[in-house]
């Protein structure tokens, strides 16, 4: 499953470079949703709202306020990217999730999986509207 992003949201790249910079901020982004733990090797177990077992997740390329991406593993395989832009006084955030989620075909299960990737990352943008 692909989700794709194309927000804007009222606070500069800086701000919104803060919250992706590292796994171990992203809770800051998405509401407490657990203590993230090192993994090693530059891997941490982001705990998710709904989702057994945590998501694993490195960061794979950092552009200091203009860029992220990572990659998961385990149960929830796959790779994420965003890029941010300047946008009068805000940042316009592009960029996408890809996931896998092993062993799983059930088209409504996954149907369920993408609805609640979907959530966690508005409830990100509705922060960081928030906060602007």
């Amino acid at each position: 499953m692909r989700i794709d992003f194309d927000e804007t949201v009222p606070v500069p790249p800086d701000v919104v470079f803060d919250y992706l910079r590292a796994p171990t901020e992203w809770p800051r982004l998405y509401g407490a949703f657990g203590e993230v733990r090192d993994l090693g090797g530059g891997w941490y177990a982001v705990p998710l709202a709904g989702a057994q077992p945590d998501l694993e997740a490195r960061l794979t390329a950092l552009e200091l306020d203009r860029r992220a991406a990572w990659e998961l593993r385990g149960t929830l395989a796959g790779q994420g990217e965003v890029e941010l832009e300047p946008d009068d006084g805000g940042t316009r955030i592009t960029g996408f999730e890809e996931i896998e989620v092993a062993g799983l075909d059930d088209p409504d299960m996954l149907a369920e999986v993408r609805r609640r990737f979907e959530a966690i990352w508005q409830m990100g943008w509705d922060h960081l509207r928030a906060i602007g």
